[in-house]
């Protein structure tokens, strides 16, 4: 699609979004539209129809947040008025902030440096954001290059809320990451100051420490023995616990089973 075509695009967003939004168990055709409907947004020259999508955004949490991560993709092929638009919504709507800061943080090596340094100073300012922007960059850190990772880093003491975002993902990402991205990360973790950080770490942890090796979950309890230290593993090992006993229930009903069969 380009400006040369037709509406047809935008008439089948409108359309399929003009009555009322489907219902929230139809996600997979809410976030086809806002997927569609963020990408179209550099051809979008009425201010009038990204309006209309911004008023969509506030109806539905589902759209909000993936219209904001597609936005937050086709971000730097947008005009000026159009960005300064995007970003005075942050205030208004927390699930379309955190979507699109998602979407810059996961695109964020594609933008140039000014609107890499607008938006760590637009996460300071808005909470929602900063967590997706923190979220976005940890899908896509072990791309980094080692300047852009060190700056991000660096950013995470100075700002909670992407610190907390950013923490949090990177701890979702954390068996994925080579060791010494992971060696980044822990050193990043025994600095006690940045509690937003430790925080969001811990959160993240709860879904991703069943899938470390044993030497690294022990290289992670030995940190969180540390004094001073707020990375917590109780709730990780609570998890792993709970699925345990679980899969031996359903060892023991499938034995049962077989005995009576």
């Amino acid at each position: 699609y380009n400006e040369d075509t037709n509406d047809l695009p935008w008439e089948m967003i409108r359309a399929s979004l003009s009555s009322s939004l489907p219902k929230q168990s139809d996600l997979e055709f809410i976030r086809g539209a806002a997927i569609g409907a963020g990408r179209l947004l550099p051809y979008l020259d009425d201010q009038q129809k990204i309006n209309m999508l911004l008023n969509y955004a506030n109806k539905d949490i589902h759209f909000a947040r993936t219209f904001g991560f597609s936005a937050g993709h086709a971000f730097s092929y947008l005009s000026t008025s159009k960005q300064e638009l995007l970003y005075s919504f942050l205030t208004e709507n927390s699930n379309f902030a955190y979507g699109f800061g998602d979407g810059l943080g996961h695109s964020f090596s594609s933008l140039n440096i000014e609107i890499q340094d607008s938006a760590l100073r637009k996460a300071k300012m808005t909470e929602s954001f900063g967590i997706g922007l923190g979220m976005g960059l940890a899908k896509v850190f072990k791309f980094l290059d080692v300047i852009t990772r060190k700056g991000i880093l660096e950013n995470a003491s100075q700002n909670i809320s992407f610190s907390y975002g950013l923490g949090h993902g990177l701890a979702l990402n954390f068996p994925s990451l080579q060791e010494q991205l992971q060696n980044e990360v822990l050193k990043l973790l025994q600095d006690h100051s940045i509690v937003s950080f430790s925080d969001g770490f811990s959160k993240g942890l709860n879904q991703s420490f069943e899938y470390l090796s044993k030497h690294q979950q022990e290289k992670l309890v030995q940190l969180s023995q540390q004094d001073n230290s707020r990375l917590s593993i109780t709730e990780s090992f609570d998890n792993i616990q709970k699925k345990g006993a679980h899969k031996n229930n359903n060892d023991n009903d499938d034995n049962n089973n077989m005995n009576i069969g």
